[in-house]
């Protein structure tokens, strides 16, 4: 070989080794864009960078992208694709890692939730039966008070002024009476209208969430519909294309054979009139 030849031979096998390395370097920078956080700082190629905003103003989501320096060199090309599999798999462990222990903490939060309710409500129904208890006692210790003083008054011959009294007394109790009791019935009443009315609208919602389900599973059922026939029609016009353009290929080649063939007949044709000749 020439030595002439050497240093064009030098400039080639430079030019294609700077190709290669900006090929490398192209396809590491690919491998990092699109990697969420976890799996961007997990792989020893990339970096995550950090929202910010620029000096013009406009504001930069956080994205992942290719660590500054060169390509990876042929001879470890092997060793550094082990490497990304093995952090990629590592990055995958982590993600499922994460995600598990969300679900985890998403449950406890859900059993803490519930136990909380079931304590409140074994709560308010002690305190419930406290209220009630105390309240009985209350009615039973004024019954037993004007049981004590009807007794008392039996017992001992009244004056008309005490009889008086007595009545007028009597009848101040059995109006307050009438009243705590006509508070008591329109107290429930409300209640019981305001309970009617939660139930109500508790109903009301869920059929409004129960319409707004269905309309959401008849409008996705309608667009998959649309979506198949669209498929349906696409598929059968690429079938009517290619079985027309089978019906083209074929008659082409049969007008081809023909044409072929009547040349061929005329040659002879003509061959035979020479030799006649």
């Amino acid at each position: 070989m020439p030595v002439k030849n050497l240093p064009l031979i030098a400039a080639v096998f430079f030019a294609f080794a700077l190709w290669f390395g900006a090929g490398a370097g192209s396809a590491e920078a690919a491998a990092c864009q699109g990697l969420s956080k976890t799996r961007c700082t997990a792989n020893d190629e990339c970096v995550h960078v950090g929202s910010y905003t620029r000096n013009d103003g406009v504001s930069v989501g956080s994205y992942c992208r290719n660590k500054s320096g060169g390509g990876t060199s042929p001879a470890t090309a092997s060793s550094a694709s082990k490497t990304k599999k093995a952090k990629a798999e590592k990055a995958k462990a982590a993600e499922a890692k994460e995600k598990k222990a969300k679900a985890k903490k998403k449950a406890d939060a859900k059993k803490k939730a519930d136990a909380k309710k079931k304590a409140d409500a074994k709560k308010k129904k002690t305190a419930d039966a406290k209220a009630k208890k105390a309240a009985d006692a209350k009615k039973k210790k004024a019954a037993d008070a004007k049981a004590k003083k009807a007794a008392d008054a039996k017992k001992k011959p009244e004056t008309a002024a005490e009889a008086k009294k007595r009545k007028a007394a009597e009848a101040k109790e059995k109006k307050a009476d009438a009243k705590k009791k006509a508070d008591a019935k329109k107290k429930a009443d409300a209640k019981k209208k305001a309970d009617a009315k939660k139930k109500a609208d508790a109903k009301k919602k869920a059929d409004a969430k129960k319409k707004a389900d269905a309309k959401k599973k008849a409008d996705a059922k309608k667009k998959a519909d649309a979506k198949k026939k669209a498929d349906a029609k696409k598929k059968a016009d690429a079938k009517k294309k290619a079985d027309a353009k089978k019906k083209a290929d074929a008659k082409k080649k049969a007008d081809a054979k023909k044409k072929a063939d009547a040349k061929k007949k005329a040659d002879a044709k003509k061959k035979k009139t020479s030799s006649s000749n």
